[in-house]
């Protein structure tokens, strides 16, 4: 399976703290969507926005088993969708977490990665077992 990041596992050491193994990532974009903060969080969102895009990250060959990491790593409020994803000039499908449909996020905030890094990164890998490794 393939699965798109756009937020917090993009980062290596987080996404392998979820999946409890080391993934390889390639760039890539999610076109007609953009990327807010999810609301009383500290976390990102993708909610569809024509003529947006969102950078991220293509993981491929996760099994069943990172699925359910995956799932129970996200909360209820994202959506699990496949949905066509740009990687090294190709077009392919991925499985994206995702605003529900319905979500009424147009206003939310953007989501800054740097802005994470700094200051939620350190917080995540500790929840994770990780310990603060920035």
């Amino acid at each position: 399976m393939r699965f798109f990041f756009y937020g917090t596992l993009m980062d290596d050491e987080v996404r392998g703290a979820v999946l409890d193994e080391r993934s390889a990532a390639e760039p890539a974009v999610l076109a007609g969507w953009r990327r807010v903060r999810k609301p009383g969080t500290p976390y990102p969102i993708v909610v569809r926005a024509r003529g947006r895009r969102v950078a991220g990250v293509l993981v491929r060959g996760l099994d069943g088993r990172a699925r359910a990491r995956l799932i129970a790593f996200e909360d209820d409020g994202y959506a699990l969708a496949l949905l066509p994803v740009n990687a090294g000039g190709r077009r392919r499908m991925a499985w994206v977490f995702a605003a529900k449909p319905g979500s009424r996020l147009g206003r939310a905030r953007r989501w800054n990665v740097a802005e994470w890094r700094k200051t939620g990164r350190g917080p995540l890998l500790a929840r994770l077992g990780r310990g603060n490794r920035s």
